[in-house]
């Protein structure tokens, strides 16, 4: 007798966000709508600052470099970014720094795996000009 097993749940799937997604996102909504509500997220963030477990980076030393685990957590969500530091990997044609970050809910379900860009960086910027 054949096995037939279930039809997994939508939760078996964990969107991943690449540079390419990013990308095609901008250019459908365009840039201004991209950064401005990129913004009102992060400043929405920045005003319940002290809700977040702010965990120290955990970083890993090498001669070649470091990588760092940066996680936080508020009571219903968990993320992390992982980036790299490793300047000589430019003389082998090897990326210099190397981003991406996890988000999960409250029972550890991942929602979503993302490419870290810069675009976040030029935004947190945008806000402490305010």
């Amino acid at each position: 007798m054949p096995f037939s097993a279930p039809a997994p749940s939508h939760l078996a799937f964990v969107p991943f966000v690449s540079v390419q997604n990013m990308m095609e996102l901008v250019y459908t909504i365009g840039i201004e709508t991209f950064l401005r509500e990129l913004g009102e997220y992060l400043e929405a963030d920045f005003k319940r600052w002290s809700e977040f477990d702010k965990t120290p980076r955990v970083a890993t030393h090498s001669a070649e470099g470091v990588i760092e685990l940066m996680p936080t957590s508020d009571s219903s969500l968990y993320g992390f970014k992982y980036v790299n530091g490793h300047p000589k990997n430019m003389k082998e044609g090897l990326q210099t720094v190397t981003a991406f970050g996890m988000l999960a809910d409250a029972v550890a379900t991942p929602l979503a795996v993302v490419a870290v860009v810069a675009v976040r960086r030029g935004v947190v910027d945008l806000l402490n000009m305010k």
